[in-house]
């Protein structure tokens, strides 16, 4: 069964399309003007955003990490050339410093300890963490215009 997020991005709605074309394109052009080394996406998902990511920075290292076992299945079958495994964004199983950026998008608001998740995120960050949450009250007037 796919999941919201899932749903979300592979919604034929142009709208939704548009919107998380829009997002991408702003994330991307972002990352562009910090030359990322090597990116770790927690709460990966299915890893449509790392695979945008691989398209734009072929050459450095990435790595997607998620919880749910559903989503990391799915994106081993969408994008099975990106490195996607189970992680604990409360306890990241990487070394203090050892990701150029580390990425959280959309993750923060779904957590009971936003807190501690970024102090572990911030801990393997070398340079960067980009992080990213639901812009209110656009997020709520677009998911009115997209009938949900």
């Amino acid at each position: 069964m796919p999941t919201t997020n899932h749903q979300k991005f592979i919604n034929p709605n142009p709208l939704q399309r548009r919107f998380i074309a829009t997002f991408q394109h702003k994330f991307l052009g972002l990352l562009e003007t910090i030359h990322p080394e090597s990116v770790l996406e927690m709460g990966c998902g299915e890893g449509f955003l790392l695979s945008k990511i691989k398209e734009h920075f072929p050459s450095i290292p990435l790595l997607g990490k998620d919880n749910l076992a559903t989503a990391l299945a799915a994106g081993h079958n969408l994008f099975p050339n990106l490195q996607l495994h189970h992680g604990d964004i409360y306890h990241i199983d990487q070394a203090d410093n050892s990701w150029d950026v580390v990425i959280a998008s959309e993750v923060l608001e779904h957590l009971d300890r936003p807190e501690a998740a970024l102090k572990e995120m911030k801990r393997v960050a070398k340079r960067y963490l980009l992080l990213s949450v639901p812009h209110e009250p656009l997020f709520r007037l677009s998911n009115l215009a997209r009938g949900r």
